[in-house]
This record gives structure tokens, C-alpha cells and sequence, in this order.
């Protein structure tokens, strides 16, 4: 009598629900096993394709989060190094060496010009620091620059300003304007038609043993069991790391 192997489908991360669903379904294809034979069998592959795609939704959602949270992080990287660099300026504003006070009245122009550039949206102060940085390189104001040694706070404005653009343009945008998933109903879904799935093939396997249609619920639950021993053994590995560190 055939037993499926013992995975904790509880402990597994989202992504590894994902993941067990996918390899469920492409193993089945790969070996070409026609689930149309069994309409039940069927009726449980449409429900796993459905529930896969939910599950990717879902990891698309936490994605855009975790861009989300890094980009405001990034943002208020950016928005300092703006900060810095208008305070230092006018630290000069009171100065006793007249080259310094020139190369502050110099450079209050633009300064003036790009004033709260912080407090723009994020497309619009990706446009504005670029602008700001682009003005600032300008042969005008490189000895006021000098004098009062801004090139490297110049430079770090441009760089924060530049890792937050290529983020903000590779970020995630899948899930833009679409509804909030819920996650964890969700996983519970598929994780239910999954066990449903597996244990139908089961009873199956074992009730044609001695049937002609024994070969083909064989081959289904061969690939069923595969993959749960390849995720049980992802846990074992798994407790057994955090097992060694905590002790």
C-alpha cells in the first residue's frame, strides 16, 4: 500500500506553496500524463492552476510592498543629502571671509531656484535634483563650489538621487491599481485543494492496484510524492540550520 510521504505544509514560506504547486503541475505535464482521463483529476488540476496563479499574485503583492518600503527609505536618503547640502551652504551665510560670503551670494541663486525640492513628488523630484545637479556643474558656480568645498555633498545628492530612479523604475508594477489579496486565505485555499488533490490520488493508487488504471494514478501520485520528499527535505535542512545556530 502506497503512503505519500510527511510534509508540514504549514511550515513552509508562501513561496515554497507556490513553488509545490507549480512543480506539481509542470511535472505533470512534462510527463505527459493526460489528467483529462479522471474529470475529478482534472476538476483538481484546474483548481491548483487557479490557486497557483493566486499564490503569484499574492508574492507580486509582497514584492511591491518590500520596493514600496525601500523606496521610501531611499527616498528619505535623497531628501537628506538636499538637506545637508542647503545647510552647509548656509553655514556661510554669516561668514567673516568675505570669499566665502561671495561664494555663498553666488550660489544662493540656484539654491533659491531648487528651494524645497524635498517635498516633491517622487517623479518630480527625481527631474528637479537632476536639474539641480545639472545647474550646479555649470562654470559659474565651480569656484564658489570650491570655496566653500561642496563638491562632495553636490556629489552625494546625485548619487542617493540616482540609486532611488533605478529602483523606482524597475519596480514592481503588476499589481499596481489592482486589488489588495489576502494572503493568507489564499495560501489556505490552495494549500486545502492541494491536500485534497494528493490524498484523492492516493485512495486511488491503492484501490487499482490490481486494475488496468492502477498504472496511471501510479504515475500521478510518483510525482506527487517526489516533490512533497523534496520539500520535507527543505524543512529538515531548514530545522536542522536553525537547530545548530540556536544551540
Amino acid at each position: 500500500m502506497e503512503k505519500l510521504h510527511k510534509l508540514r505544509l504549514t511550515a513552509l514560506y508562501n513561496i515554497e506553496v507556490g513553488q509545490l504547486l507549480k512543480r506539481n503541475l509542470e511535472d505533470l505535464a512534462t510527463a505527459g500524463i493526460n489528467t483529462s482521463t479522471d474529470p475529478l483529476v482534472q476538476k483538481y488540476i484546474d483548481q491548483l492552476t487557479a490557486d497557483s496563479a493566486q499564490m503569484d499574485l499574492v508574492l507580486l503583492q509582497v514584492r511591491a510592498q518590500q520596493e514600496t518600503e525601500q523606496l521610501e527609505a531611499l527616498d528619505i536618503k535623497r531628501d537628506t543629502s538636499v538637506r545637508v547640502l542647503r545647510m552647509q551652504l548656509n553655514i556661510y551665510k554669516n561668514s567673516d571671509i568675505p570669499a566665502q560670503v561671495a561664494a555663498y551670494n553666488v550660489l544662493k541663486l540656484p539654491f533659491n531656484t531648487y528651494k524645497n525640492i524635498e517635498k516633491l513628488n517622487f517623479e518630480a523630484e527625481n527631474n528637479a535634483i537632476d536639474n539641480f545637479v545639472s545647474e550646479l556643474a555649470k562654470p559659474t558656480y565651480t569656484a564658489a563650489i570650491a570655496t566653500l568645498n561642496l563638491g562632495g555633498l553636490i556629489t552625494r545628492m546625485s548619487t542617493d538621487n540616482a540609486a532611488f530612479k533605478t529602483l523606482f523604475s524597475t519596480r514592481s508594477t503588476a499589481v499596481a491599481g489592482k486589488p489588495t489579496y489576502d494572503a493568507k486565505a489564499i495560501r489556505k485555499t490552495a494549500v486545502t485543494n492541494y491536500d485534497a488533490f494528493a490524498n484523492y490520488i492516493l485512495s486511488l493508487t491503492n484501490a487499482t492496484k490490481n486494475l488496468p488504471t492502477h498504472a496511471y494514478y501510479l504515475s500521478i501520485f510518483n510525482i506527487i510524492d517526489t516533490s512533497r520528499k523534496y520539500f520535507s527535505d527543505v524543512l529538515a535542512r531548514r530545522e536542522g540550520t536553525t537547530k545548530t545556530a540556536t544551540e
